[in-house]
């Protein structure tokens, strides 16, 4: 199976969930300042934080299902995003896993791979892959290694498998972690993806175009 172009061993091995968001009464939002999640037709889902102070919007699925262990290495993430409308501070996330969101900013100590974006006082993004075993957090910054461009598109992947997770954007490698891995037990929720303003009265427009996840067959 090919993942961002990516060739992980035989596809009859896995076990692909994918969405383009066709409907988001199938997933738990959490909001508040005024932000939105709107479905926009073949374009995926929009994340809108309002220009008040704290504006923070995430979804998730999974949660209902406590039996469930989406962290079974070996599984990977690819998320498609894009930015519509880039606020002078934002910060977003994408990952396998559960992120606490709210109107100061996301809490990273669950656990947790995947992607985050912050931006600052109007300044560039800065690209972070980050996972937490939930209780430690390991974060790199990986702006400097990958391409990502604020303007367009972008596909983030990160696959989890060998004891541990390597991070992608745009089909570059940015960084491999080893440490503080998710583990059975850690989340019962197989995505959560959102934004917030960062506590700062600026609105952004951030788009999701597809979401897939992958587990190996047991």
């Amino acid at each position: 199976m090919k993942i961002n172009g990516l060739l992980i061993a035989n596809p009859l091995e896995y076990v692909k969930i994918s969405t383009f968001f066709e409907d988001i009464a199938r997933y738990r939002k959490l909001s508040g300042g005024g932000a939105s999640a709107v479905i926009s037709g073949s374009r995926g889902i929009y994340f809108q934080t309002s220009a008040t102070a704290g504006s923070y919007v995430s979804i998730d699925e999974g949660g209902s299902l406590p039996n469930v262990n989406y962290f079974t290495s070996p599984t990977s993430l690819t998320i498609g995003m894009y930015l519509v409308t880039r606020g002078t501070d934002y910060e977003w996330f994408g990952v396998v896993g559960y992120i606490s969101n709210s109107a100061a900013g996301a809490n990273f100590a669950n656990g947790h791979y995947g992607f985050r974006i912050v931006r600052g006082g109007n300044g560039a993004e800065v690209v972070y892959a980050t996972n937490s075993n939930n209780t430690n957090q390991t974060q790199t910054d990986i702006t400097a290694t990958i391409s990502f461009q604020p303007t367009y598109g972008n596909v983030f992947t990160a696959i989890y498998e060998n004891s541990c997770i390597k991070f992608y954007v745009n089909g570059v490698l940015g960084a491999t972690h080893t440490t503080n891995l998710p583990n059975a037990g850690n989340s019962s929720y197989m995505f959560d993806t959102g934004c917030s303003n960062l506590n700062v009265a600026t609105d952004s427009r951030i788009g999701i175009s597809f979401l897939e996840y992958a587990q190996k067959r047991i």
